[in-house]
């Protein structure tokens, strides 16, 4: 296992600049409280505000290391699970299926961030999967598959596809290729948000979404790779081209994501799935966009890594 740290240079110019970020849009916050008070910017505060305790968090985790990103995580899933659960009425179970259930987070998130073996790290985290289905099988009979199906579709988006962040700091310069994903898929939801709010006309899944809009997306997606083109070189050891080429598939890989999280939020009849994010909502509706990008960045860098010559 790999955990070559990135240099303090480069880390610390991409702390600045997110820092300088957050500062610019309380800045203009203020500014539009203070310019348009017949307006209701509260939502925005709350978000503003939140994030001024997200980067915080993540900046201490991945200034510390590798184990601390890991750790920051896992608890990030369980409460992303637990959210699920809540939101989907799966939630009442007996204790030793809600035991099966919240004990994936640990044992999933272990073996990404030791297992060496790419393989053994998947195959283990799907048995276990599997596992439980057998569990609810024995202990609540065979009408419960749905709920069962249910729990699982929860494991995998909330826990195993975000244990992907911990399998990708084990990679050399791991802790640059997370903050490059996590500034990446961020970036990305913010200004597919401000090109919406400035230039949205097109629903892009009006039943899902609804505020959501092609103009918004496609705003997004330039937004993005014109960023990824300056924090690939940056952070990672891609080029800016492949920087540019990478940073456009996260940005396409978050919408389906955020699409994804918004059809089970519809499904239970709610707008956030949670309120432990001021602004946000919950856990669930920040991490969205990683369930599909951390997944698809990990590989994306075992590939590039393949395409290099020894």
């Amino acid at each position: 296992m790999n955990t070559t740290l990135l240099p303090n240079s480069n880390i610390w110019i991409a702390y600045g600049g997110v820092l300088l970020f957050l500062v610019a849009g309380s800045g203009i916050t203020r500014y539009l409280v203070n310019a348009f008070p017949d307006r209701d910017y509260t939502n925005l505060r709350l978000r503003v505000r939140t994030w001024w305790m997200i980067v915080p968090a993540l900046i201490g985790a991945l200034t510390i290391g590798p184990t601390a990103i890991v750790l920051l995580f896992a608890i990030a899933s369980a409460v992303t699970l637990h959210e699920y659960l809540v939101l989907t009425g799966s939630s009442h179970q007996p204790v030793p299926v809600l035991a099966a259930i919240y004990a994936a987070t640990p044992i999933l998130y272990a073996l990404a961030y030791y297992a060496d073996n790419v393989s053994i790290g998947l195959f283990i985290p799907l048995y276990c999967l599997l596992l439980v289905s057998v569990i609810f099988a024995v202990r609540r009979g065979a009408g419960v598959w749905r709920t069962s199906a249910t729990v699982l579709l929860g494991v995998f988006l909330t826990v195993f596809c975000l244990s992907y962040i911990a399998r990708l700091v084990t990679l050399s310069g791991g802790n640059g290729l997370v903050l490059f994903l996590l500034m990446i898929t961020q970036l990305n939801d913010v200004s597919q948000y401000i090109s919406g709010k400035m230039f949205g006309r097109t629903p892009l899944a009006p039943t899902l979404s609804p505020n959501k809009t092609r103009e918004g997306m496609l705003g997004g997606l330039a937004t993005t790779a014109v960023i990824a083109s300056f924090l690939g070189p940056l952070l990672t050891p891609l080029s800016s081209l492949i920087a540019v080429i990478y940073g456009t598939a996260l940005a396409l890989a978050g919408v389906a994501g955020d699409l994804t999280v918004s059809a089970i939020k519809r499904m239970a009849g709610v707008k956030d799935a949670g309120k432990l994010l001021p602004g946000h909502g919950g856990f669930f509706d920040r991490v969205d966009s990683l369930i599909y990008t951390a997944p698809l960045f990990f590989y994306g860098i075992l590939v590039w890594q393949e395409m290099q010559p020894y």
